[in-house]
């Protein structure tokens, strides 16, 4: 989920339907019988790697498709700045969001249906079916796959070795179920004195992360009754959920002290700092740590998310590539010639690998994480390893502390609600702030009347 994100709601859908009576496309006529396309995230001049990088894929698309006049844009999706553009039509041909507001864009009208073009140029079975059905409606396609993870329990390497937590390589004993989990938190907190594990509560953030857990123990937060939403919270699996959540706090004291605190910040600070061993969270997250509080990179390792009582579940999340609703079908074909160049279309070629192998040289200057962290998003084995193999130069850490994260096989992938995602986090803030700030809360009575009250607020209304 990305933070910066928040629900449109009806304004969104508002602005699809003056999309329609707008003028101006995401790419036209080169003026010369050639196409012409804008594609946005393009790197400003402040950010020298890369935009050297992708000078140097405007020239390789240059060469080898001069009837193709790429135009770079450098706007980033954000809703706020999203809804007047798109409803200007001004979108760039291709643009790049995320897995949670892809089913909006699509229902909003704001992107291309590219069925047909990835059929004739071969690419509809390039990318797993489990990421790719969040960008599909009625069996139709509506953008391609740019990178895929799942939740995981980040791991800080010294407070596990300071509570005598890691094997003979000095790799975490990572917990391997709920239980281990609690255990291993309090074990920290005692020998320590350090948080052993970060729940947020905030800005949706504990809503977000505590969806992990509750499915891990057979919660399910909505779903369809006769054709209607219904607010599923109010159970006896999402009251042990919040119960072990209550407990951690009240029995093992091994929750952080200040309750009221998010995920983006309070947390990454925390673990960055070495005051906080472990956090459900994207991989990626350890990048933002080494950049903003300048965390040792050898310091961080990564598992898969604890198995609950009923099974081990971690939240899909990732990035996607769309394209403008203005833009033609030849102007998707460029744009996909263009993604072809980058190394997000991958060809078996040797353009591909060498972009792959470019971005990680360049990941591993900035001092990033390299090789790990993100999961496979193609059905083709020969183009993982192809993936791995370019790669694999620039690797900057230990394979063994995030080897754990990488087996999936019995993670059970979950995309986000369905519907009012973000109220739904809000809600659960304010459940997990109750319940972590008086030790008496009762957790079955505050359930009962949020499930009632979302229902009326939300559910009801779709």
């Amino acid at each position: 989920m990305n933070r910066n994100i928040k629900k449109a709601g009806g304004f969104f859908l508002a602005c699809a339907i003056m999309c329609v009576m707008l003028s101006g496309c995401g790419g036209s006529s080169a003026g010369d019988g050639g196409t012409k396309i804008s594609v946005s995230n393009w790197p400003t001049s402040n950010d020298k790697v890369n935009l050297e990088l992708y000078e140097g894929y405007l020239a390789q698309m240059n060469e080898k498709y001069p009837d193709i006049k790429v135009v770079p844009d450098t706007w980033q999706y954000d809703v706020n700045s999203f809804l007047p553009k798109a409803a200007s039509g001004q979108l760039p041909t291709v643009f790049q969001t995320y897995f949670t507001e892809s089913k909006k864009i699509i229902g909003a009208g704001y992107a291309r249906d590219i069925t047909d073009e990835l059929k004739e140029a071969g690419y509809e079975t390039l990318y797993n079916d489990v990421y790719m059905d969040l960008l599909r409606k009625d069996g139709r396609s509506y953008g391609i796959v740019k990178n895929g993870y799942v939740m995981g329990l980040l791991c800080n390497v010294k407070l596990f070795e300071e509570a005598g937590l890691v094997d003979v390589d000095g790799v975490p004993i990572f917990p391997k179920t709920f239980d281990e989990l609690r255990a291993t938190a309090k074990t920290i907190k005692e020998k320590t004195g350090k948080t052993g594990f970060y729940m947020p509560t905030i800005n949706n953030q504990g809503g977000w992360i505590f969806c992990n857990i509750a499915w891990g123990f057979g919660a399910e937060f909505e779903k369809q009754e006769n054709g209607k939403w219904v607010a599923a919270f109010d159970s006896d699996e999402c009251y042990e959920a919040l119960k072990y959540i209550r407990d951690m706090k009240w029995e093992d004291n091994s929750l952080q002290d200040d309750i009221l605190g998010d995920a983006s910040n309070n947390f990454i600070r925390m673990y960055a700092s070495d005051q906080a061993a472990m956090g459900i969270q994207a991989p990626s997250t350890i990048n933002s740590a080494i950049k903003q509080y300048g965390m040792d990179k050898d310091n961080a390792a990564v598992a898969r998310i604890p198995e609950g009582p009923a099974m081990r579940a971690a939240l899909l999340g990732g990035g996607v590539y769309m394209f403008s609703a203005k833009a033609t079908s030849e102007e998707v074909k460029a744009a996909f010639k263009w993604l072809e160049i980058t190394g997000a279309i991958p060809t078996k070629s040797e353009e591909t690998t060498s972009a792959w192998a470019d971005a990680a040289k360049k990941a591993a200057e900035e001092g990033r994480i390299v090789g790990y962290g993100m999961i496979n998003v193609f059905s083709d084995e020969e183009l993982t390893k192809a993936k791995e193999e370019a790669e694999r130069p620039y690797v900057t850490v230990d394979p063994k502390k995030f080897m754990d994260y990488q087996g999936l096989e019995d993670v059970t992938v979950r995309p986000e609600p369905e519907v009012n995602a973000q109220e739904l986090y809000s809600v659960f803030d304010r459940i997990l702030q109750q319940i972590l700030t008086d030790e008496n809360a009762d957790i079955k009575t505050i359930l009962s009347k949020e499930a009632v009250d979302f229902q009326t607020k939300y559910m009801d209304n779709q």
